[in-house]
């Protein structure tokens, strides 16, 4: 089996660390720019799921770190490798 291992630069939502009321002028008002590096897992024209570990089985592959993210959240990606794997 063989999957595109990947490097995705990408942007997300957050929301302040506050317990309860805050003044307006204390938020820290950024994107966050967040990296991911993953296996491909799914895409299509709208999203792309990695995966940050693949454990090859017999019958199937399980995955673990799974994140699905938005393409209109997504900067820039870069290939880092078609990589092969077998148990």
């Amino acid at each position: 089996m063989s999957k595109d291992l990947i490097f995705i630069k990408w942007v997300d939502s957050h929301s302040p660390n506050f317990n309860g009321w805050v003044n307006e002028d204390e938020i820290n008002n950024c994107v966050l720019t967040i990296f991911t590096v993953g296996w491909v897992i799914y895409e299509d024209d709208k999203i792309i799921t990695v995966a940050s570990q693949i454990s090859a089985g017999d019958d199937s592959d399980s995955v673990a770190g799974v994140i699905t993210i938005p393409r209109v959240a997504i900067n820039d990606i870069s290939m880092l490798c078609r990589c092969s794997y077998d148990t």
